[in-house]
Order: C-alpha cells, then sequence, then structure tokens
C-alpha cells in the first residue's frame, strides 16, 4: 500500500470518502422532511452546515499548513464520522430545528477540513514527483472516479434506505469515515511541503490573512476567480438536493426513496461523462476563460428551462446536461486558479475559495427553500439560474497571463 503513487492514492481517498457522502445524498432532504422539519427548515439547515463553512474555511486551512495536509484529512474524516452518527441519533427524536442545524455545523466544520488540504496535498505533491503538468488530466480523472462511486453509493443509499430503514445509509457512511481515516494514515504522506509546525497558531493566522490578502491584492485574477465561482457554485447544493423531493412530487409518491437515490445516481454518471471528456477534450478550449463562460451559460439556461417545464423525464434529461456540464468545466477552473497560488499558503486560499462558495450558499439555501415553499421548486429553480448571472462580469475580468504562475 506504502507503494501507491500520488495520483492512486488521491483516487483512493476520493473513492472512500465519495462512497460514504454519496450515500445519503440522493435521501437527505427526504431525511429531514421525514424528521419534521419543512422546506424552509431543511434548507436551513444546509445553510447552517455551508455557514459552518465560512467560519472555519480559514482556520482548518491554516491547521493543513502548520500541522500537514495528511493531518488536517484525518480530523475530517473523523468528525465526519462523530456527525453522521449524531444525526441518527437525532431522527427518531424528531428534534427541533436547533439540534439539527448544531448537526449540520458539525458536519459542515469536518468538510473544511477536506477542502483546500487534499488538494494542496495533491498538487504538492506531484510537483515533488515531477508530474504537476499531469495535474487536470488527473483531476478530470478523479472527476471520473468521484462519479462512478457516486453512481453506486447514490444507488445503494436509495436501496438500503427503502428496505432497511432511512438511517442505514447513515450508519454505512459512518463506518466508511472511519475506513477513510486508517486508508489516510497510512497512505497520506505530505510530499513537496514541509509543515510550518513551530509556528504558534494565533500569529501565525495573523500573518497568514495579511499575506493572503497581499496575494490576491498582487495577482487580481484568484480574486476574480473566487467571486465568480463562488456566485456560480453557491447555488449548486440547492439545486442538487431540491432535485430529490420535486421529483418525488412530480412522480406522485414522496416515499419512493429509490427514485430519489436514482436521480441522485443519475448525476453521478453526468460526473462521469463530464470528467472523462475533461481528460479527453478538455483542450478544446483556448484558455480557461472560455471554459468558465461556457460552463455559466450552460448552468443558467438550463436551469431556467428546468424551473418552467415540470415533466419527470425531461427534468432527469436537463440535470444530467447540466451536472456534467459543471463537472466537465470543473478541472479547468482549479487548475487555472492553482497556477496562480503558492505553494506555502496553497491550502489557506484554496480554502478561502471554499468559503466563497460556502457564504453564498448559507445565504441561498434558505432563501431559495423559502421560495419553494411559497412559489413551488420549479421558481426556485429559476431563481437559482438568475441569480448565477451576478458572476458573469467577475469571469469577464479575469484576464489570463501563463507567465504569472507561482512557485
Amino acid at each position: 500500500m506504502s507503494r501507491l503513487n500520488t495520483a492512486s492514492t488521491y483516487y483512493t481517498l476520493t473513492a472512500v470518502t465519495t462512497l460514504a457522502t454519496s450515500l445519503i445524498w440522493g435521501i437527505n432532504t427526504i431525511f429531514l422532511l421525514n424528521a419534521g422539519l419543512n422546506n424552509a427548515q431543511a434548507f436551513g439547515a444546509n445553510a447552517v452546515f455551508a455557514l459552518a463553512q465560512v467560519i472555519f474555511e480559514i482556520p482548518t486551512g491554516i491547521v493543513a499548513d502548520t500541522q500537514g495536509r495528511s493531518r488536517s484529512y484525518q480530523y475530517g474524516t473523523i468528525l465526519l464520522a462523530l456527525s453522521t452518527a449524531l444525526y441518527v441519533f437525532l431522527y427518531p427524536m424528531r428534534a427541533n430545528f436547533l439540534w439539527w442545524a448544531f448537526a449540520s455545523a458539525l458536519l459542515g466544520i469536518g468538510f473544511t477540513f477536506f477542502s483546500g488540504a487534499t488538494e494542496a496535498w495533491l498538487v504538492d505533491s506531484l510537483t515533488a514527483e515531477g508530474a504537476v503538468n499531469d495535474l487536470q488530466k488527473v483531476m478530470g480523472t478523479n472527476q471520473a472516479v468521484s462519479g462512478i462511486v457516486m453512481l453506486s453509493g447514490s444507488v445503494l443509499g436509495g436501496v438500503l434506505a427503502q428496505n432497511f430503514g432511512i438511517t442505514i445509509p447513515y450508519l454505512v457512511r459512518t463506518c466508511l469515515l472511519v475506513l477513510a481515516f486508517i486508508i489516510a494514515n497510512r497512505l497520506m504522506r505530505d510530499k513537496g511541503f514541509t509543515p510550518n509546525q513551530t509556528a504558534h497558531w494565533f500569529s501565525y493566522t495573523q500573518g497568514i490573512i495579511r499575506s493572503v490578502g497581499k496575494t490576491i491584492a498582487s495577482q487580481p485574477n484568484i480574486g476574480w476567480l473566487m467571486l465568480s465561482g463562488a456566485l456560480t457554485t453557491g447555488v449548486f447544493g440547492y439545486a442538487f438536493y431540491a432535485l430529490q423531493p420535486y421529483l418525488l412530487q412530480m412522480g406522485g409518491d414522496n416515499q419512493n426513496l429509490v427514485l430519489a437515490g436514482a436521480s441522485a445516481s443519475l448525476m453521478a454518471v453526468a460526473q462521469i461523462v463530464g470528467g472523462l471528456l475533461n481528460a479527453r477534450f478538455g483542450s478544446v478550449f483556448r484558455n480557461g476563460k472560455q471554459a468558465l463562460l461556457f460552463g455559466l451559460a450552460s448552468s443558467v439556461s438550463i436551469l431556467l428551462v428546468v424551473g418552467m417545464v415540470a415533466n419527470l423525464w425531461l427534468v432527469l434529461g436537463l440535470f444530467f446536461v447540466w451536472a456534467g456540464a459543471f463537472t466537465f468545466v470543473m478541472p479547468a477552473r482549479q487548475t487555472l486558479l492553482n497556477r496562480y497560488l503558492p505553494s506555502q499558503e496553497r491550502a489557506t486560499l484554496l480554502s478561502v475559495d471554499s468559503l466563497g462558495s460556502s457564504l453564498t450558499s448559507s445565504i441561498s439555501n434558505p432563501l431559495l427553500g423559502r421560495s419553494a415553499d411559497v412559489f413551488g421548486y420549479g421558481t426556485s429553480f429559476i431563481f437559482a439560474g438568475l441569480s448565477q448571472l451576478l458572476a458573469l462580469p467577475f469571469i469577464l475580468l479575469i484576464k489570463e497571463d501563463p507567465t504569472q504562475v507561482t512557485d
């Protein structure tokens, strides 16, 4: 196991953690609704999840920079396992919203230990191996790996919930996260990066925030990429999770958990296709900016059409194209962003990037959830699509210059 190279280790970690998380992707909204929450509360819990990420992205990114990327990842697996188990504990109690908000916040904090750290570990390790030019290919392949596992996990989660109880996928997820901790402990070694373990956390935090501010100020493309990413991906989670009850509503059976899991599996197939297409045809765009414009146009137009139709199969087809386009564009966007990030601040800056998406999610999720309660899911998808247009000015401000690569 210790002889696995960086790419293989990255794929292995992705496979286990994606399987763990995807078990509940197709049923999570239904789980919360069955637990006694309404749409506004269910997506409010998701908003707390996102808000926790906003608050803890930078602190946990600094953990990755000071204690190591691998250590940060392991912390994340432990916290996610504990918070998932808390979900199982709360469900039969029909706990009030505050308890669900607390559990969701713990989940959000757990994921912040992943964001930034895992990608920074990949980039630095590939650089140390002299294979940094393979970054976009590895990321594209990883999207396909993630999609394949998500396909299996989302279907399995729906089947387990339908036949053995809706809490069973959460219990299995807890066990898989423990397995991810063991694998990371054995395989994930920091290469091409030395943690600054002697730094005092508070003083280091002050210094890194000042340094991050200077980096973004000196390279505006980083800021434009982060702002545009926050405004486009901020509604992705809402659209994905709102799809589940929307499909059940159109299908006429609000307890068809297999259909909910199958809808998530369709998104997984789209992710596989998008990742493979990127690995094969990612160079079709002359630069990353063109890819971002294509992704924005695709997402906005598809979400608008989804909001205007109410046909089960048509909506499924549209979401397939939507998820595939998103996955096709994402490796190009991440490769472009990493081009400008210095190694010693990479994890923190990537955490800042995730922070932007989390912040917009914390605002958009309860608002869009409330619009679904008042106007229906279709109208909420129209609002989601229109909100993404706010990213257009920031994408247009990006000026690609291949010479602006940081070491």
